[in-house]
């Protein structure tokens, strides 16, 4: 049984469900989001529109203290892709938020003035007027003092989410992110500007206790750069795969990439961050001297799209640029990947400015502009497919998301995820890239259909047990069927387990197929194209079972 929070704005009604034992099946985070989500939500409805629901709930694991299994979802239609739309986030969130005793919250509607939600033993819609306009750590500061919580009890959107930017995130404790799509935007255009968790209850899974005993001492002894570099280790890899994207998408190797990579990274290292019930402790919290600026990360694809992807090879730099974006609530790939679109188009003499690759300070103005909707910021919050169309340039984007820090014509998998992610590009929605890197057949599409398939529908599930995706590199098959059974309380095989995930993965195709989309979306835009793709869409679509087209089968 699953305890919901319902907000409506429009009427300012908070009330208190429950969800059917129906819904077990598909666990928590994730799955449990897109049943609700597509049950509930029309196909027709526009992303920022009052009928638009975000729905936000806890993974199946939260109160378990497996490792690894503290992470949140949030589902939407996201209006930079025009799809469903689910993302996750770390940190706290999920923990304070099941504290509260519910395990999902609804939101609906759409407020007149700024409001912002306490979730507490009674929970209440309060007065935003003093917040709306301030930036996310701002926002946070307040909330902090008002309501005697910690960082990790507050959801904040910034001026990006205000603005109603395309890519502005809904930020927790500050520098965690429910990333991507826009999400922020959502809440924006509800004019919610944060939430706050104030509940007390401890909740735990007995059942769970000798498991997450021996998983915790596995994970301990495995030996892996994550714990000490974080994400950050991936740059050499990508950069010796030829899988770094360089100055827009022109390239994909980085000459100056050392100077970027997880040793310098340690340089700037000033102490390790971690999640709720992880060991791993993968976050670097770093600092830079030049800025007297100290950050969570930046992550690898921070490093990418403020790092490689301009031209530039300073981490002072990218530690301000993904300070910035935290500050204002932006999407780090999103808001690299359109610095770099626009930085061409001045390139090409398409439009008058004054930047060029490498110009750390221009890009700093450029990130401020782009959240405050600012001068040439106007033009930018849209996403790049839009900007680009302006301006008569190529967009490297799948469903108008922005192809992230893992080139897809160096590894035809992961190419294939690509245009085939229900969210648009996305690394994390099959995490392929990790099956590709340093294999010699990299760059061949015979069987990735099938792998893409098996990570797809895994991810799924780990999403909905609210599992980290790095979890791969510790846990084995066995230990998910084990975490699996003993959580549905009876034996799980692979058949089943994967059974679940494709499921998950199959309602939100069908509800995009219901938006209009289909083969037609499942492309890799030309720069980025490959010989391959045609042949690997072909099969993944036939083991999928669905049409030539893309389509999901009706059932008969």
């Amino acid at each position: 049984m699953f305890k919901i929070l319902e907000v409506d704005l429009t009427n300012k009604r908070v009330l208190e469900d429950t969800i059917s034992q129906d819904y077990s099946k598909y666990l928590g985070g994730r799955g449990l989001a897109v049943r609700l989500f597509t049950d509930l939500m029309g196909s027709n409805v526009e992303p920022l529109s009052p009928e638009n629901m975000i729905i936000f709930s806890t993974g199946a694991l939260i109160n378990s203290k497996i490792p690894m299994s503290g992470r949140s979802n949030a589902t939407t239609i996201s209006p930079l892709t025009n799809t469903i739309f689910s993302s996750n986030v770390g940190g706290m969130f999920g923990k304070n938020l099941t504290s509260t005793g519910f395990d999902v919250l609804v939101i609906s509607g759409s407020s007149e003035e700024p409001l912002y939600l306490v979730m507490d033993k009674k929970s209440q819609l309060e007065n935003a007027k003093k917040l709306w306009g301030k930036d996310v750590f701002q926002s946070t500061e307040y909330l902090i003092k008002k309501h005697g919580v910690s960082e990790g009890n507050c959801a904040v959107i910034g001026p990006a989410g205000e603005n109603q930017n395309f890519f502005g995130n809904i930020m927790v404790q500050r520098h965690r992110a429910f990333g991507r799509g826009g999400l922020g935007a959502v809440l924006g255009s509800k004019r919610l500007k944060a939430i706050v968790f104030k509940g007390k209850q401890k909740r735990t899974e007995p059942k769970f206790k000798d498991m997450a005993k021996r998983l915790r001492d596995k994970v301990a002894k495995i030996d892996s750069k994550l714990k000490t570099q974080g994400t950050s280790t991936i740059v050499n890899t990508a950069n010796k795969n030829e899988a770094f994207p360089t100055r827009f998408y022109v390239t994909n190797k980085f000459k100056y990439a050392g100077n970027i990579n997880g040793n310098k990274m340690e340089t700037h290292k000033v102490k390790s961050g971690t999640c709720y019930s992880c060991p791993v402790a993968c976050k670097m919290i770093t600092k830079s001297e030049k800025y007297d600026i100290v950050t969570d990360g930046p992550e690898y694809e921070t490093i990418v799209f403020f790092g490689s992807n301009l031209g530039m090879s300073n981490l002072d730099s990218i530690i301000k640029s993904n300070d910035l974006c935290d500050r204002f609530g932006l999407d780090t790939i999103s808001t690299g990947a359109i610095i770099g679109a626009f930085i061409e188009t001045v390139k090409k003499k398409k439009r008058k400015y004054k930047i060029s690759w490498d110009d750390e300070k221009k890009v700093h103005e450029l990130i401020v502009k782009i959240a405050n909707t600012r001068g040439v910021g106007r033009e930018l919050q849209k996403g790049t497919d839009a900007f680009c169309k302006k301006y008569g340039i190529k967009a490297q984007t799948v469903k108008s998301l922005d192809v992230p820090g893992h080139d897809p014509r160096a590894l035809h998998g992961q190419a294939l995820s690509y245009a085939v992610s229900n969210r648009g590009a996305d690394h994390l929605y099959s995490t392929t890239y990790k099956d590709e890197y340093n294999h010699p057949k990299r760059r061949e599409i015979k069987g990735k259909a099938k792998l893409v398939i098996r990570n797809e529908n895994r991810n799924a599930v780990l999403d909905s047990l609210g599992l980290c995706k790095f979890s791969t590199s510790f846990y084995k098959d066995d230990d998910y069927l084990e975490i699996m059974s003993v959580l549905l309380e009876r034996d799980v095989n692979m058949e089943e387990f994967q059974k679940i995930g494709s499921e998950i993965v199959n309602r939100e195709r069908t509800f995009n197929n219901k938006r209009d989309f289909d083969s037609k979306d499942d492309i890799l835009p030309k720069r980025l194209d490959n010989p391959n793709l045609k042949k690997g869409l072909a099969e993944y679509y036939k083991l999928r079972g669905w049409s030539k087209d893309g389509r999901v089968k009706e059932e008969k």
